[in-house]
Formats: C-alpha cells, structure tokens, sequence
C-alpha cells in the first residue's frame, strides 16, 4: 500500500521551519517529472521522491519528530527508510554532532532512540541524574551545552550551589570545556556557569572577602580542578567570540577573589587576553563591562598596576567609557579601575595625558543620580 498525502505546493511551504530548503526540494522534483505539472493539487508519495531528497527533509526534523513518524511506519515505503542505517547515522551526526566511533555495536536507530530518551530526561532531571547523564555522553556537544546550562541555573539559587558543586557540578562543567575546546557553544555555556558557581555565598559579586574563604567554597574547588586555565584557554581559543569573551571575563571576577587564582591568571597571560577582548570587541557591551569588572580586582597588586598600564589598560578602558557612555555599570567599573590604578604615581600623569579626568567628569554629568557612580567618580578624581 502507498500512503497519498494531499496538500498544496503552498501548504509545504508554509509547513516547513526552512522554506528555502524545501523549496529547493520541489523544485529539484519538479525538474525530474516525479509531479504532474497540469494539476493545480498534487498527490505526492514518497515513492515519487530519491532517498537523497527525503533525507534532506528529516535532516530538518526535530529529533523526537523523526523518531514518532517512525514509530508510525505503516507502509512498505516508511519501513525501507526505517531500516536504512544511514538515515538514522545523518540523524545522530545532525543534531548531537556524534562522531562515527560513538554508535559502538548498537544500531544507530537504536542510538537515536537512546539519545532522544536522555535528551529528554536531561531536561527534566534533577541535578544527579543530569550529571550521570552529561558524563555517560561527554563527547556529544549538545548534551554538555545543556547540562552546563541546567547546573547554572540550579546554582543560582543559593542553597544548591554549594551542594551542586560538591556533588560533581564542577567536574562535569570542566570536563565539558576540556573535551570541546574548540567548540565555542560549550565554551559560553560552561563559562557562564561557572560564573554562578563562583558566585560568593550571601555577598555580592566581585567583592573581596578578607578572611572569610568559607563562603569560596566553590571558587576554591574551581581552581583547584583547573578552572582558571580552562578559563583563559576559552578566552585564547575563541577571540572571535564576544559571547566567550564576556562570560570568561565574567568568571574571572569571581575567582580573581582568591590571591592564589589572581596570581596564576597574571602569569598565565591573562591580562593580555582581558586586553584583547576589550581590542577586538569594542563595541560590545557586555565584553567591555566585563572586562573593565574583572581590571578592578585585578589592578590592585602593585606589580599588576604596571602591567596593565603598561599593555595599553587605561587607553582601552577610557575608550570603553566613550563608546558606551550610557551604561551606568560599565562606568563606574571604569571609574574604580582608573583610580586603582592611580594609587601608583608614576600612572597619574598618564591617566591625565590619555584623558581620565574628562571622561570621569562625563560620567558625573551623564550619571547625577546614580550615587555609586558618583562616589567611585569622585575618588578617582581625588587619586587622579
């Protein structure tokens, strides 16, 4: 038996979340007279169409939706691509980039079904389960991507991050940067949760905690797994990226907290990587901000004063100032860069050369209510 579908060439269009591609497809069709041209309403069977071309419509399906068409194959049609190995492998490679060596002995049908179960479990599962889920399928980016997201998001309530971390969160981010260096999606998601995991319990983000390394729990558990250098290799691997670039400079902040972690991302380049995010992105927000965060705490070591101003700092943060004169946050990161630096007296004729204390007073004049800013403002003045 042949299954006819119905439909107007119109409807398919209008049907599919890639219109282009499955126009290309009927036109492709068209050209080899698999359809009457005369007939205002077609009937189509998928016996008319090469298997190359159906492949290329499942290609678009979302995973679950082949796996349910599937399930229905009720003609001699849908069960010969049923059994057809290589449709099942595209699949898998199309939507959780596995690699040939993955499927092992099992089928790949039998491995699209699996993938599509933990995918959903994933989704829903509590922090254990994600994790054993995240570590059964380490090489599979998609899988990494969403476990990085879903331990962020439980870490941000606070009464499960430090239970999140000791129960193997951290582990499972870090080897997920670890396995897909070079995939930037992995990199942003697991950067940004490490952000949240970093995050200081009951304070705010960014602040030093003099004597209080308790509440760095997690921060310390980072950078003893590797976390600072995963950091900066994400940083050093994806220049390009102002996703990576922002949320790297962002976990930087917090681990800059613990003096060991500051000393290691300055010997390890890291001031020249914080540099050139802010070089290669100048009109982003979000890097500049951030960047101009993690400066703050950086710059208060002696040593580092010199380096950074040394690597071109006060031009780029000034200039960051002037492309985002609107952006309250970004100033008054800026404003306590600027003066921390200034605590060095050599820096203060080159903050006056370059231009400080005009753009400082801009952020006042732009700025009158926001009284942190105004504050950092004026003590910048004072040491500049």
């Amino acid at each position: 038996m042949t299954v006819m579908m119905e439909i107007e060439k119109s409807d398919w269009l209008q049907y599919s979340d890639n219109k282009y591609v499955v126009q290309e497809t009927m036109m492709e069709v068209e050209s080899h007279s698999y359809i009457a041209k005369d007939r205002r309403k077609r009937s189509y069977s998928l016996s008319m169409f090469p298997t190359e071309l159906l492949f290329r419509v499942f290609e678009y399906l979302f995973a679950n939706e082949a796996n349910m068409l599937m399930d229905m194959a009720i003609c001699r049609d849908w069960r010969e691509i049923e059994r057809d190995e290589s449709l099942w492998r595209l699949l898998c490679q199309y939507h959780w980039s596995v690699p040939e060596r993955y499927c092992g002995s099992s089928s790949w049908r039998s491995l699209h079904s699996r993938l599509v179960r933990d995918q959903c479990v994933l989704e829903q599962a509590d922090h254990l389960q994600m994790m054993q889920i995240c570590t059964q399928h380490l090489a599979l980016p998609n899988f990494q991507q969403i476990g990085c997201s879903k331990i962020g998001n439980l870490a941000l309530q606070e009464e499960f991050r430090i239970q999140v971390g000791n129960s193997g969160g951290i582990a499972v981010v870090l080897n997920a940067m670890r396995t897909h260096v070079d995939n930037a999606a992995v990199q942003e998601e697991a950067c940004k949760t490490l952000v949240v995991l970093a995050r200081p319990l009951g304070g705010a983000e960014g602040k030093s905690f003099v004597g209080r390394e308790d509440i760095l729990t997690n921060v310390n558990a980072i950078g003893q797994q590797g976390g600072v250098h995963l950091v900066l290799d994400a940083m050093k691997n994806h220049p390009h990226s102002a996703v990576v670039q922002a949320n790297g400079c962002w976990a930087l902040v917090n681990l800059a907290l613990v003096t060991n972690h500051k000393i290691l991302i300055v010997e390890q380049n890291g001031v020249n990587l914080i540099l050139n995010a802010m070089k290669n992105h100048p009109t982003e927000a979000e890097v500049q901000y951030r960047a101009c965060f993690v400066l703050v705490n950086l710059a208060i070591p002696e040593a580092n004063k010199s380096m950074i101003v040394d690597q071109g700092g006060i031009a780029l943060v000034i200039a960051a100032m002037k492309l985002h004169p609107k952006h309250a946050m970004l100033q008054h990161r800026a404003c306590l860069v600027l003066r921390n630096l200034a605590f060095r007296h050599d820096n203060r004729p080159v903050l006056r050369r370059e231009g400080a204390v005009e753009m400082i007073k801009m952020a006042m004049s732009l700025h009158p209510t926001d009284e942190m800013l105004q504050v950092a403002c004026y003590n910048a003045l004072n040491k500049i």
